[in-house]
């Protein structure tokens, strides 16, 4: 096998560091009820399923509803929807991202609400997020989420109009935008977000992403920090907070006036992407080229890291994981290294993903030997190019051509795990063959 590997040519790589159709909400019921096994991408078809596991398709955030929730009471925007839908609302602004949230799925689901824009718009914000145990670590469950936005939008909600806006602005879901059309969505986007609706309640949420879209091209970079003030001002929340720190930040420096200010309001808004924004300052002291020594402080940043990450940050997490693994700056620690790499896996990070499927070939750093997850493992992160183009083919195929020399490295290997290497070997060639690495192609084949 030894010879089989030298003589195969495989490169060791050492990895470090328009709308969508109307659909009642009873229709999107029915839907979710018509799911069936080939919808789920939850794992390899090959494997044994006594040794598979749920596996999440797309980097999650689940701490984004109850921190959304949040925004909608502290802003006032609750105060003109149902009764019945107030109290949800004030529960979901109180769930951690690893809380249960089946029971406020049913609650939106209820008679009372089945009809109501509003509860479709915050039914679809636990889709996004996998939280609907009918189809969790499922495309589907992202398709859900872009049409209850969509319908909850034409029906009149200006939260869902938000919404809409909001996965118009980050290509959600990504097989869509895969297809899509960028001028139409551009269009879209614009009508979404435009002025006379800056007076609505949620205004201040639509000039925030209004205002990440501006470029020096597009608008003079002052008046992008005028719309982001005036957020601020008309609703002081961490997410305003977060956009305008960081704006302040990245646009003048940390040396600067404006940047102090920037880094205040960071460390006040208290919510992990705020804190993961600040763990990356603290760590490299650097911004717009310029470097900030005094700045420098790697106990704060593993500090905010690890916050973020425990909030349900996954970028947070793997990031804490390189650096207590890979960086001499950083303390060795390898229990709090092995938390960060699960909540990362958790979340769906997908380097994460590779991490482990190293340790639990080679039976190392605290994993035992387990040939049939690390190939589970790495077999999924194809799901990951689907679901929301997190890995790119380059990055995909090297993965692969890692894990299968590590195989072939094995002094035995079941009938079932070899059946499963050789399926990641086509995955292989197929994707290389999609790249056009002829040299690459030919070892691999």
């Amino acid at each position: 096998l030894l010879a089989l590997c030298i003589s195969s040519g495989l490169v060791y790589w050492w990895a470090t560091d328009d709308y969508a159709p109307s659909q009642s909400h009873e229709g999107v019921n029915a839907q979710v009820a018509s799911v069936s096994l080939n919808d789920l991408d939850r794992s390899s078809p090959f494997l044994d399923t006594q040794e598979t596991q749920s596996l999440p398709v797309v980097s999650l955030y689940r701490y984004l509803p109850g921190a959304y929730a949040g925004v909608l009471n502290s802003c006032d925007i609750t105060r003109e929807l149902a009764p019945r839908l107030r109290p949800i609302i004030n529960e979901l602004a109180n769930k951690k991202f690893d809380d249960d949230f089946s029971s406020l799925v049913d609650d939106l689901r209820t008679e009372e609400l089945k009809e109501n824009p509003d509860a479709w718009a915050i039914l679809g914000l636990l889709h996004e997020e996998h939280l609907v145990p009918d189809v969790e670590h499922t495309l589907k469950s992202n398709e859900i989420a872009f049409e209850l936005y969509s319908d909850s939008s034409k029906e009149g909600s200006m939260i869902g109009n938000w919404l809409l806006a909001r996965a118009y602005r980050n290509e959600f879901p990504h097989s869509r935008w895969l297809e899509s059309n960028s001028a139409l969505d551009d269009e879209i986007f614009e009508k979404l977000t435009s002025q006379e609706k800056w007076s609505h309640p949620t205004g201040f949420l639509l000039k925030q992403l209004y205002a990440d879209t501006l470029t020096n091209e597009d608008l003079d970079e002052f008046d992008r920090e005028v719309l982001l003030r005036q957020a601020l001002e008309e609703c002081d929340t961490w997410s305003t907070r977060t956009s305008l720190g960081s704006f302040l930040v990245s646009f003048y420096g940390v040396q600067s006036d404006q940047g102090m200010e920037g880094l205040a309001l960071l460390e006040s808004a208290d919510d992990p992407l705020a804190q993961e924004i600040l763990g990356d300052l603290y760590d490299k002291g650097q911004n717009i080229g310029i470097t900030n020594q005094e700045l420098i402080d790697y106990e704060k940043a593993l500090s905010y890291y690890t916050n973020a990450a425990r909030q349900g940050d996954p970028d947070a997490a793997i990031k804490a994981f390189h650096k207590l693994r890979n960086d001499p700056n950083y303390p060795v620690n390898d229990d709090l290294a092995k938390e960060m790499l699960e909540l990362a896996v958790q979340l769906g990070n997908w380097d994460a993903f590779s991490w482990k499927a190293l340790h639990l070939a080679r039976g190392s750093f605290g994993y035992s030997k387990n040939i049939s997850l690390a190939i589970q493992y790495t077999s999924h992160l194809e799901v990951f190019q689907r679901g929301d183009g997190s890995i790119n083919g380059e990055d995909l195929a090297t993965e692969l051509e890692f894990m299968i020399q590590q195989l072939l490295l094995e002094d035995s290997i079941s009938t079932t795990n070899l059946d499963a290497t050789t399926a990641l070997g086509e995955n292989l060639i197929r994707i290389l063959r999609d790249l056009g690495y002829s040299g690459r192609l030919a070892s691999a084949e």
